[in-house]
């Protein structure tokens, strides 16, 4: 019997896969659960992401909502299969700090939704697709630390629960569910975060966004002048701007190369370390007055992350009847054997003069986000006018929500 899917779904939130880098363990000292987790999940979808934009076109992923899932399916593993996951997460926590610490970030995130600024949303689930596989002991650490709903369900239950939980952004994650699955783990994100400098739509304007150095396209540019931090970097500018957020702990991230044809090797070089370092200096920027043109974008992005994760590190869990997830089934693997058999993410985000809204999900099947006056200095112009990265970040936690590539905001 197959373990059979993991999805992960949001309007701004996507998926997760890792590749795991030992330096990342050898820290000189050991960071709180919390941040040892945060830490984890934004590595991980970092390297996916890096695996997947080898790719063209538009990406949005969740490292959250990827996080989130995995993490759940960690909580259940044991032995070896245990140490391959937690491996590949860069995520080596005792099972109470693991619990302890999800059960933390999920508080935590759910408390930055405010009445007329932020939806932040994040719901996880147990769908048991057969009966009998699914210990008790095992649905009730998912209810109680992961704050996990655990129901029975078939395909359209699951489509059903993605499409309620992000809003209406993703109306189904899967188009077919094997005879053969077991039980589903499932995250969603869902995000609408409204602007701190809103965009007057009355000056929005087609404006070229050149796909590439020959080819140019238009698209509605927004256009906004105001304080915003900013920082260099090497061969690329990045911005933060804030969301309507308490302390403004949520905010958007584009980072900008410096050239029309850059951001390939931006995101091959902006490996993990590179972007908490990044992060860090955003927070620490003083902000200064910045002519700003963004365009109003959309994407929606899906994806199986089997290939990447078993490339990673994470393939003793897909193979079935070696893989030990006995602490799903408390039962032994000889007894009843269970493996991952697809892992499935996928994200949406809109922005536009307003607000971002984004929605992620990701579910792993298992088997059984004018001029100047004279004096004032002359704004620093950012004109995303080229293909670009974004992350949506919760300062106050240090978690990427979503992050992405937006080749062409057509799309």
């Amino acid at each position: 019997m197959n373990f059979r899917r993991i999805l992960t779904a949001s309007p701004l939130f996507v998926a997760l896969a890792g590749f795991y880098d030992p330096a990342l363990s050898q820290a000189p000292a050991s960071p709180r659960p919390k941040d040892a987790l945060v830490s984890a999940y934004n590595a991980t979808g970092e390297r996916l992401f890096q695996d997947l934009a080898q790719a063209p076109g538009n990406i949005v992923l969740s490292p959250y909502s990827i996080g989130s899932a995995l993490s759940m399916v960690l909580a259940g593993a044991r032995g070896e299969t245990a140490t391959a996951i937690g491996d590949t997460l860069g995520l080596h926590l005792s099972d109470v700090d693991l619990a302890s610490a999800n059960s933390g970030l999920i508080a935590g995130l759910n408390a930055a939704s405010g009445k007329d600024s932020v939806t932040l949303n994040s719901a996880n689930a147990l769908i048991e697709v057969k009966s009998g596989i699914v210990d008790a002991d095992y649905r009730a650490l998912l209810q109680k630390s992961y704050d996990a709903e655990a129901f029975t369900g078939d395909l359209d239950a699951i489509n059903e629960w993605v499409a309620q939980k992000t809003s209406g952004k993703i109306s189904h994650i899967l188009s077919d569910l094997p005879d053969d699955t077991a039980l589903v783990l499932a995250n969603a994100a869902y995000l609408k975060a409204f602007w701190q400098n809103p965009f007057d739509k009355r000056v929005t304007k087609d404006g070229p966004f050149h796909l590439s150095a020959l080819n140019a396209v238009q698209v509605p540019m927004m256009h906004d002048e105001d304080n915003y931090a900013l920082v260099k970097g090497d061969g690329y500018n990045a911005i933060r701007l804030p969301y309507r957020s308490d302390n403004g702990r949520l905010g958007m991230i584009v980072v900008l190369p410096d050239t029309v044809n850059g951001v390939a090797a931006l995101a091959a070089k902006l490996g993990p370390d590179q972007l908490a370092e990044l992060l860090a200096d955003l927070n620490a920027a003083s902000t200064i007055d910045v002519r700003l043109q963004v365009p109003r974008f959309h994407a929606d992005f899906q994806k199986s992350l089997a290939a990447p994760l078993q490339k990673a590190g994470m393939g003793l869990a897909f193979e079935m009847g070696r893989a030990d997830f006995s602490g799903v089934t408390g039962k032994p693997t000889a007894d009843l054997p269970i493996a991952i058999g697809d892992v499935v993410h996928h994200a949406v985000i809109d922005v536009n003069e307003e607000s971002s809204e984004a929605a992620a999900a990701t579910v792993v099947e298992e088997w059984a986000g004018a001029m100047a006056p004279e004096n004032r200095p002359v704004p620093v112009p950012f004109i995303v006018d080229r293909p670009f990265l974004f992350f949506i970040v919760d300062q106050q936690t240090g978690a990427v929500l979503f992050q992405g590539r937006i080749a062409d905001p057509r799309k």
